[in-house]
């Protein structure tokens, strides 16, 4: 019971749950639409993938991600399976508060990309100015 109860309060019901009640028929239907909000590219998996992964608590994916060649295959994994592999680890947060974090995820990831592209084509200048 406190299971259905959890899975009702975040609305995700399933199938397995789907009673003939037609307000339930209606948010199973309403939850799959939610739940397909899941399935957008993660900025901050991708460019933050140790932090992010940490923070959300998928801690294999930051082993993997220090694995030579298997850290490209890491990073296009979580970048499209990100938000959805978080959400299921995710025990307190509401669908709509956990899209809000992942885009503060997402916006950090980009102005990471931005400030390291920045320094890293700054020091190839200075690099040849200098020499």
């Amino acid at each position: 019971q406190l299971a259905e109860d959890e899975l009702k309060r975040r609305k995700l019901i399933f199938d397995y749950l789907d009673n003939d009640i037609s307000g339930e028929k209606e948010n199973n239907s309403t939850s799959n639409l939610d739940l397909n909000r899941l399935n957008t590219w993660n900025w901050g998996a991708v460019i933050l993938t140790p932090v992010w992964a940490l923070s959300n608590r998928l801690s294999i994916w930051t082993f993997l991600w220090f694995v030579p060649l298997v850290n490209i295959l890491v990073i296009i994994h979580l970048g499209l399976n990100g938000n959805r592999l978080a959400f299921e680890k995710n025990t307190t947060l509401t669908l709509d508060e956990f899209l809000a974090l992942q885009k503060i995820w997402s916006i950090w990831g980009i102005r990471a990309f931005w400030v390291l592209t920045l320094f890293g084509l700054l020091s190839g200048f200075l690099s040849a100015i200098l020499n």
